[in-house]
């Protein structure tokens, strides 16, 4: 019989957000809680405590759900094991075993930015569409393939790693050891860099003074809202990482042939201040072909997306006798 509630948790670097969802994708019950940085057996630990928690409420008393689970980390979907983590210290934990001992409850496990972009596709921004590409700006850069309607996960399970498309060979190092990544050119650190050289260079600009008097404390928040009040300087910052999504988009459009690439992630914030230079780009660097109703739209369910897109693998999943 068919699951009436699924458990969707997301695991992100600083907070654990795990909620009751139902078949309709409404949350019936949320629980967050901090991510403990010190092991693996930690953060199992909170995980099992914020899941039992929901387990007693009214809501769900008596059912079994099966519980989904997002992580930050690079997966092997089949043998359900975490191979590499930057963040937290999760390689090497036997996370689905140990939770499924603990809560008695079928568990299954993937990134979490795959996660992301399943939600917007069954559920949000790229509702209705078969073949999506998501993005998330922030930190990082993360990346997300639905293909054929399906999430498209590579031979190994570690696909999808859109942050590390080489975009300049001699650009700057990324935090993967490679140089020149998207990530290393477009995510917030690259950003606030670059806002750094320009504040030395224009002192006079608003964006220095929404910075003060040290450059160092410029953010990608301050860069946006300089941008939207005109300021040149900072409106030209977000364009470069428009520009540089652009080039990124259209290498992938010119592969896979999407209906959609779908941007989230706290960078997003800056609206048409990056997306409008990144249709301008993709249109321009992309092969004709592919262009007739691509669209490139803001996600739309915000931080919910990763424990939805947990929820929705945890139905879909152990609907399929996964």
């Amino acid at each position: 019989m068919r699951a009436s509630l699924a458990i969707g948790v997301d695991v992100g670097g600083t907070k654990i957000a795990a909620a009751v969802v139902n078949r309709d994708a409404e949350t019936v019950r949320l629980l967050r809680t901090f991510t403990p940085q010190d092991s693996s057996d930690s953060i199992v630990s909170a995980i099992g405590g914020l899941v039992e928690d929901l387990l007693s409420s009214d809501e769900i008393s008596g059912l079994r759900p099966p519980v989904g689970l997002g992580v930050p980390a690079q997966v092997d979907f089949g043998a359900q094991k975490i191979l590499f983590c930057t963040n937290l210290p999760l390689e090497g934990g036997d996370v689905v075993g140990d939770l499924t001992e603990r809560l008695g409850l079928p568990v299954v496990m993937d990134n979490d930015a795959n996660l992301a972009a399943l939600a917007e596709t069954r559920l949000g921004a790229a509702s209705g569409c078969t073949d999506v590409v998501c993005l998330t700006l922030g930190t990082g850069i993360g990346g997300g393939l639905v293909l054929n309607g399906r999430l498209y996960r590579g031979s190994l399970g570690t696909g999808a790693e859109l942050g590390h498309i080489v975009i300049e060979r001699d650009g700057p190092e990324c935090a993967c050891g490679a140089r020149g990544c998207l990530e290393a050119l477009a995510a917030g650190p690259a950003l606030a860099r670059n806002a750094r050289a320009a504040i030395r260079k224009h002192p006079e600009s608003l964006l220095a003074t929404l910075t003060g008097a040290d450059p160092v404390d410029v953010t990608g928040e301050i860069v946006a809202e300089a941008a939207k009040k005109g300021d040149a300087v900072a409106i030209a910052l977000l364009e470069e990482v428009g520009n540089v999504l652009g080039r990124a988009m259209a290498s992938l459009a010119n592969v896979l042939n999407p209906q959609v690439f779908v941007i989230g992630g706290g960078m997003i914030e800056a609206g048409d201040l990056i997306l409008e230079p990144a249709r301008k780009t993709l249109s321009e660097c992309a092969m004709q072909g592919v262009l007739p109703g691509l669209r490139i739209v803001p996600a739309a369910l915000g931080n919910n997306a990763g424990y939805l897109g947990a929820a929705v693998l945890a139905f879909e999943h152990f609907d399929e006798g996964g």
